[in-house]
């Protein structure tokens, strides 16, 4: 009896202590550091391409409106509460589910951006046509942006058109490394997601390799100072 007692104590401090931690990390994001203000300075240079904030708030928007959905299920009355939680993610990293997200944002823009420019060393196009259309798709994304996105982050749609052009490219480009062309075939087929995502995708074999030949530097300084789940949202 007296075990279990102790045993809730102290898993009753470290919970407190946890909610104290993730407490500090939103204070200091609220009262010490201005997204709107940092747009243009660069965040990550992958060899010879810098990329600055302002693109970055692309995938912030992304992660955060995907983390938004899942907070509303987890707690509709207190959605700040679930961005709180920790947990592990499909990688086995354990974190808040803030910094999870912003570990995701990151990951998938670098890995965005260095088949994008693989694709472009192998003279890889996408059409006029898909271009138009994916331009096409980014304006229509801007347009159901919120106010507060689109003040915050700086984007418009010229930019975010922009931006998923360099995406879809390198999303393209990973289907042709793959053999498979069709998309209707990666997504209906668990088995070939499977296969892509464990050569080509985050954490692939082929993926990791090729991004150890790419000189990867982040500005940590002004990342650290960036809190997802309250950039856009809360």
């Amino acid at each position: 009896m007296k075990y279990k007692k102790s045993l809730f104590i102290v898993v009753s401090i470290m919970l407190i202590l946890l909610g104290t931690a993730f407490g500090v990390l939103v204070y200091r994001h609220y009262h010490s550091f201005k997204y709107s203000k940092s747009l243009d300075e660069i965040l990550v240079t992958i060899s010879d391409n810098n990329i600055t904030l302002r693109e970055m708030s692309y995938y912030v928007i992304k992660v955060e409106n995907e983390g938004n959905e899942a907070a509303l299920i987890y707690d509709s009355k207190n959605p700040t509460s679930y961005w709180a939680c920790y947990m592990n993610d499909e990688f086995k990293r354990s974190g808040f589910v803030t910094e999870l997200a912003k570990l995701s944002a990151m990951d998938c823009c670098i890995r965005d951006n260095i088949y994008y420019q693989e694709a472009l060393k192998a003279n890889y196009r996408l059409s006029e046509e898909e271009i138009s259309d994916i331009k096409y798709s980014g304006e229509e994304e801007y347009n159901h942006m919120t106010k507060r996105q689109k003040d915050t982050c700086g984007l418009n749609p010229e930019l975010v058109g922009d931006i998923k052009v360099k995406e879809e490219t390198a999303h393209s480009y990973i289907r042709y490394l793959s053999g498979l062309y069709d998309e209707d075939e990666i997504i209906d087929n668990a088995e070939v997601i499977g296969n892509v995502s464990s050569l080509y995708d985050i954490g692939g074999e082929y993926y990791e390799s090729l991004k150890e030949t790419y000189n990867i530097q982040v500005n940590q300084e002004l990342w650290d100072k960036v809190r997802i789940g309250f950039v856009t949202i809360n």
